[in-house]
């Protein structure tokens, strides 16, 4: 696999494909940031498939379970997928998760007294909305247990009352995104805010293969080098070249030695705040890597 861990399987792969007809039907927004198709395809194919229940129609809300947190995120839809699928409160569908070790604990996750407690978040894929392969889907929803739909359908109308807002957006660039922090015993805010979230999943924007520690380091000297070398050459010669006399008068090679000195401390200044700043750089694109399952 180029995206998962295969060192962690999953206890109920579904094994099923990416539909890019019904991905397209579902409504992104143009700013979010699209995963690779072959991701997505990977997850639903290797992922854990759980119950996911329908919570409300207006609006559309699905309560996905999975068994390894004992809990549901609510995941919001467009309302048209309701008569697309012929949805009702109750209706039964099927997410394909993976998890993240990455802590803290995602702010809309609320465990049940049988979690396992090995994971923080995880990303949720409801298949019925992004596959073909329904007599797969039919199946395993088939083998889940009753008690785990009981269980998806209660914790979700809960985590409904508790908090009526919507927690997770359903297409599959955000679903493993809490929209806002979640406090079950107080009441929701005015309004949701749209901060970023704490998020385990940011190996997700690359390959596995290129996701390793060492090459995150190999790339921050890159760029500290790159940093140091643009400094000095913006300390040294930039307030010369920007000098006319420089380029037209006879007597260059005379101002050149003149700035010999001034050059050299310039270009000194310049290179440590450029390392500075490729330092700072680095260190605020480091992202830690997910072990998912």
């Amino acid at each position: 696999m180029r995206f998962h861990d295969e060192s962690i399987p999953a206890s109920d792969p579904v094994q099923i494909s990416l539909s890019l007809a019904k991905l397209r039907k579902l409504k992104v927004p143009r700013n979010v940031d699209m995963l690779p198709s072959d991701l997505l395809n990977e997850h639903l194919g290797f992922g854990d498939s759980r119950a996911a229940v329908v919570v409300s129609t207006e609006p559309l809300l699905v309560a996905a379970y999975t068994d390894e947190l004992d809990c549901v995120v609510l995941l919001r839809f467009q309302p048209e997928l309701v008569g697309d699928y012929g949805l009702e409160v109750g209706s039964r569908l099927l997410t394909v998760n993976t998890y993240t070790r990455n802590p803290p604990l995602a702010p809309d996750l609320v465990p049940g007294p049988e979690s396992y407690d090995r994971w923080f978040n995880y990303f949720p894929l409801i298949a019925d909305f992004l596959t073909e392969d329904m007599p797969a889907v039919e199946a395993r929803k088939a083998a889940i247990a009753e008690a785990e739909w009981q269980r998806a359908r209660s914790q979700g109308a809960r985590a409904l009352k508790a908090n009526p807002q919507p927690l997770r957006e359903g297409h599959p660039y955000a679903s493993e995104t809490p929209l806002r922090s979640f406090e079950p015993d107080l009441p929701p805010p005015t309004g949701p805010s749209f901060a970023p979230a704490t998020s385990g999943f940011a190996v997700y924007r690359r390959p596995k293969q290129e996701s390793t520690a060492l090459e995150w380091v190999f790339a921050h000297v890159f760029l500290i080098l790159i940093g140091i070398a643009l400094g000095a050459f913006a300390g040294a010669f930039l307030p010369v070249l920007s000098r006319r006399r420089f380029a037209r008068s006879a007597g260059a090679e005379r101002i050149m030695n003149e700035d010999k000195s001034a050059a050299i401390a310039r270009a000194t200044v310049g290179a440590v705040v450029g390392a500075i700043g490729a330092v700072v750089v680095a260190a605020a694109s480091a992202k830690p890597g997910a072990e998912d399952r």
